[in-house]
């Protein structure tokens, strides 16, 4: 027992250390209530950041390929609202009116939006080719409706703490949710919080409860596991380093260390997680 709650508090603490939780402190930033008392306006505004965000990202591609900015921007634009739709739809997995397979499906729709924008930034069509997650694995949809296969490996590293710690595989809302999701018996504190729920990559790991099994918080942690989606586009980005092109075809390194910079101030210090893009961003798009 004493190893197993060792090896828990290691790969907690490491999931503190690289991805915001859903942590509850005594002391927390007011942008958060205000949130709460403004739903609609939190929501608009992170759909206005995804279509701004993804209209600079392939406006700029998009120029660089000789395409023109404004044609990329434009055309960006559009995926951030087909993103901002998904992101939407995913935040239903919350509501117990809503069908099991929300989550997921917002996900995948999401990930047309991330495509889209990918392809525009890349100077190709906007349908060239679709890719979405299923844990470490990234499928690659290019005039085939075979998948190439490449991986990831901080999925893998969570998927794996989440078996030696003894969290149990929750393979019905991993189906639901189109991603791993692991449940853990109790409430963890890290750093004096409490936390029903964390994400890695885009593992999940959460806490059911009596209200709605657990339900809020991984909607909470799949807004996380968005985000990693979103990174993608950092593999091309070390496309022109030598030999980078190919590694990447195996191997998405790129997203990883876009995914490492991003959460480098939680591991200076661990309290700035109210303040990372992504735990702004999933408090934002909350149902309460």
């Amino acid at each position: 027992m004493a190893i197993k709650k060792t090896l828990m508090g290691i790969a907690l603490s490491a999931a503190m250390a690289i991805m915001p939780t859903t942590a509850k402190a005594e002391e927390r930033p007011r942008y958060i209530d205000w949130t709460y008392n403004n739903r609609n306006e939190a929501i608009a505004a992170v759909s206005c950041a995804n279509i701004v965000l993804s209209c600079l990202k392939s406006g700029i591609g998009s120029y660089m390929n000789d395409k023109g900015f404004l044609n990329g921007c434009a055309k960006g634009s559009l995926a951030g609202i087909v993103m901002s739709a998904g992101e939407y739809t995913a935040t239903f997995a919350a509501d117990k009116k809503a069908h099991p397979i929300t989550g997921g499906l917002g996900k995948l729709t999401h990930d047309l939006g991330v495509s889209i924008s990918d392809n525009v930034m890349r100077g190709e069509n906007m349908l060239s080719q679709y890719q979405t997650e299923l844990g470490p694995l990234t499928l690659t949809f290019r005039d085939s409706i075979t998948p190439k296969l490449s991986i990831t490996i901080i999925p893998i590293s969570a998927i794996g703490s989440n078996i030696i710690v003894g969290n149990k595989f929750d393979l019905k809302k991993s189906l639901y949710y189109l991603t791993p999701v692991f449940k853990m018996k109790d409430t963890i504190t890290i750093g004096g919080m409490a936390t029903d729920g964390y994400s890695i990559g885009n593992v999940i790991t959460y806490k059911s409860n009596k209200f709605n099994k657990g339900n809020d918080t991984i909607s909470h942690e799949l807004n996380h596991t968005l985000f990693w989606s979103k990174l993608r586009f950092c593999g091309d980005l070390l496309h022109p380093a030598p030999h980078m092109a190919e590694v990447e075809k195996a191997w998405n390194i790129g997203q990883e260390a876009c995914y490492g910079l991003i959460n480098l101030p939680m591991v200076i210090n661990n309290k700035t997680y109210y303040y990372q893009p992504h735990e702004i961003e999933a408090r934002m798009m909350e149902r309460q």
